[in-house]
């Protein structure tokens, strides 16, 4: 925990023997350590002995502010074994201290007698001991040099109980109500406090993380600002209050949240900056209380069990929680605290949207997702409950408040005037009233994804019937490239059965019957030459059209396929032949809705080609979610054959594209800039096959550097494998 411990002591007065006594080694920042690390100990001339040098304190000392800083900047108890005989001393720790919020200790060792101090001396180890002049001057200088004010001096006898963690008695308090994450969520907030009013005599505690996410940040921060000003209202440090911290300070170089800064600062501008500060000043890490006959430890991350100095924990590890986001926290501790009578409330983390257990208790409820504002009630006599408050305010401002083709659903408008309205869609005349409609590359680099762009995506319809003739996918999202399909978020709503689907390397293909003909588009054409690519396969696949255009003529559906054209249109990923594969049967309809695979199964026999195919199923989100993390690693490129799987589950259709892929892709812009003389950002190979490659492709000739990536990678490997040989 924030704590600055600072020893005052001559040599040899017994600092470093009561830090061994203590168990605060791996705590302390000693000095003398550091000089040994900086020079070792050096013969002097005047008799067969060896010193510590002190030549180099300079260095010394800023590598020890260095050091101290770094552990500062985590929240680590640390602990500083240095003389500190002058006041100033003392002062140049202070600006650190009030920087990153730290109460300030020392231990006086003066107490020690002048002779006792000189006898432990010529007992050292030769290199240790120090002139005895030097003690009479260190000695000297402690009984008449002043203490800095603002420092808290301890009895090094009874150190704990004057600086560990204490147990505070809230039983004085009638009902105690505890927050888990905000994330600038107002509505639920004020929803809570509208049915149960605020009260002197209850006890507020909150968990963290009251920004980021939500739509309503300055509303949140102005409510709890005002609740500060109450002796019963604890709020405690979660991740995402350092940005809030940075802010109020000016020190926006330091401020990594793009969520902050695009979407929190600008709400909270008008906010007083003094205010922000003076409000940061009252949120602390950890309450640790009885109530009821029972303990209670509330951080905002959560810890695997209780230490028994929990002053000794560092701040961060309150904050972030002790390992990873996804680590299930709550059935570590209860078997680590097992029949023990203590409860741990946290937030944070909550990746499987689960409550905890009578040991551990999760507050994080995803509110900003449209989930809950969790709150737990502690009331004497009674078991603890739980509050869940639905937030229904949620999402991006723009697709609520702002873009018309949101609002445009609840109108008499008809869709393809909707379509034609919208700024971010562009209309393609293909002839007969017939048009294509796709999102432009204003809303694809912008990301202007609402219900209208993303249905926009190879979406063809008879303008004067207003009917969908032809179409594809509605445009869906990798994990974690928008919130929506953040991994925790899309655990939370993966309910069903989850199916991943191999996905093949190529380019989509849609294959309708308009007007009585076979129609084949891509890329919202069916003019062009990847349409035309996907004619010439489709002609050469084989399929039986006679039972192709009765299907089509008697359900009113849309076939989509993966085109794999190994000599026009190659990819990342090998394949031996051109094919076509059919991925889905999708309903001409604006509403999106497909067959299940079962049916595209069928039909695929039916005409005679290929079809999808299942990579994994899952039936548990967790046996899911292990998987999916064994199969991130960007360090990991064994996966050739493969770009990576669609996954659904629940109405739900997300990508994940695999190492390998991504990697290569990447390879292939860099082939691209060497080819047209261009340096790449170095720093951006990250790994050793990145820079070979890239060191590789720097010896080619101009006719070898215009092949694909597939050639150059083989080619690569090969001369690689027989250089090996």
């Amino acid at each position: 925990m924030r704590s600055l411990v600072i020893l005052r002591g001559s040599p040899a007065s017994g600092k470093s023997t009561w830090i061994k006594k203590m168990g605060l080694e791996n705590y302390t920042l000693c000095a003398d350590t550091i000089r040994l690390l900086v020079e070792s100990p050096i013969i002097v001339p005047d008799r067969k002995h060896r010193v510590i040098s002190q030549k180099n304190d300079n260095y010394v000392w800023q590598l020890l502010f260095e050091l101290l800083e770094k552990r500062m900047s985590r929240g680590e108890f640390v602990v500083i074994d240095a003389t500190h005989s002058r006041s100033s001393d003392f002062s140049r720790y202070n600006k650190l201290c009030e920087r990153y919020r730290y109460r300030r200790y020392y231990v006086d060792f003066s107490d020690v007698s002048i002779e006792e101090c000189k006898r432990r001396n010529s007992l050292r180890e030769d290199y240790k001991r120090v002139p005895e002049n030097v003690i009479d001057k260190m000695y000297s200088r402690l009984k008449t040099q002043s203490k800095t004010s603002g420092w808290i001096e301890i009895d090094k006898n009874n150190f704990w109980n004057e600086v560990g963690m204490k147990l505070f008695d809230l039983n004085h308090y009638s009902k105690i109500h505890i927050f888990g994450d905000i994330h600038g969520c107002y509505n639920p907030l004020k929803e809570y406090f509208d049915n149960n009013p605020y009260s002197i005599d209850e006890m507020y505690i909150f968990c963290g993380d009251y920004i980021d996410r939500g739509l309503q940040n300055k509303e949140t921060l102005l409510f709890l600002m005002e609740l500060a000003k109450n002796k019963n209202v604890l709020f405690l440090e979660g991740n995402h209050e350092k940005w809030l911290n940075y802010y109020s300070l000016d020190e926006y170089e330091n401020i990594k949240s793009k969520t902050f800064l695009n979407k929190t600062m600008p709400e909270i501008i008008d906010i007083d900056k003094s205010e922000l500060r003076s409000f940061y000043r009252r949120i602390g890490q950890v309450a640790y209380f009885d109530y009821d006959g029972k303990t209670y430890l509330v951080s905002h991350g959560g810890i695997s069990y209780v230490p028994d100095e929990l002053q000794l924990v560092a701040t961060e590890q309150f904050i972030n929680g002790v390992g990873d986001y996804n680590v299930q926290i709550d059935e570590i501790f209860l078997e680590n605290e097992r029949d023990k009578n203590v409860m741990q409330v946290h937030g944070h983390r909550n990746t499987f949207e689960i409550d905890g257990n009578q040991y551990s208790v999760n507050l994080e409820g995803k509110v900003e997702f449209g989930g809950f504002l969790k709150v737990m009630i502690l009331e004497k006599g009674k078991l603890p409950s739980m509050a869940k408050i639905k937030n229904d305010y949620f999402g991006k401002p723009e697709e609520i408040n702002k873009f018309s083709e949101c609002r445009a659903k609840i109108t008499n408008i008809p869709m393809v005037e909707q379509l034609r309205m919208s700024r971010d869609i562009r209309e393609v005349d293909l002839g007969n009233n017939i048009s294509s409609f796709n999102f432009t590359r204003n809303a694809f680099y912008n990301k202007h994804w609402n219900e209208l762009t993303c249905k926009a995506r190879g979406l063809f319809v008879d303008t004067e019937k207003d009917k969908v003739v032809a179409r594809g996918y509605e445009k869906f999202f990798n994990v974690n490239e928008k919130r929506e399909t953040e991994l925790e978020h899309l655990l939370v709503k993966f309910k069903d059965k989850i199916t991943c689907y191999k996905k093949e390397n190529g380019f989509l293909g849609i294959l309708s019957l308009v007007n009585g003909e076979l129609f084949l588009a891509s890329k919202s054409t069916n003019k062009g030459e990847f349409a035309d690519y996907f004619k010439k396969i489709f002609d050469e696949s084989g399929i039986d059209k006679f039972n192709l255009i009765t299907y089509l003529k008697n359900h009113d559906v849309s076939l989509t396929f993966e085109v794999i054209d190994i000599e026009n249109d190659p990819h990342i990923i090998k394949y031996d032949k051109s094919k076509i594969v059919l991925l889905d049967i999708i309903h001409n309809d604006y509403e999106f809705k497909k067959e299940p695979y079962e049916k595209v199964v069928e039909l695929a026999k039916l005409l005679g080609c290929e079809c999808k195919t299942i990579y994994k199923e899952f039936d548990d989100v967790r046996e899911f979610h292990k998987w999916y993390l064994g199969n991130t690693d960007e360090e990991d490129l064994t996966k050739e054959d493969i770009e990576g799987v669609v996954i659904e589950s629940s109405g739900i259709m997300t990508k994940l594209k695999f190492p390998y892929y991504n990697f290569w892709k990447f390879m292939r812009r860099v082939k691209e800039q060497v080819a047209h003389k261009g340096t790449p950002k170095l720093s951006s190979l990250f790994n050793s096959t990145a820079n070979y490659f890239y060191a590789w492709l720097k010896k080619q000739d101009e006719e070898t550097l215009s092949k694909d990536i597939i050639t150059l990678r083989e080619k690569f490997y090969s001369e690689e494998n027989s250089n090996e040989s």
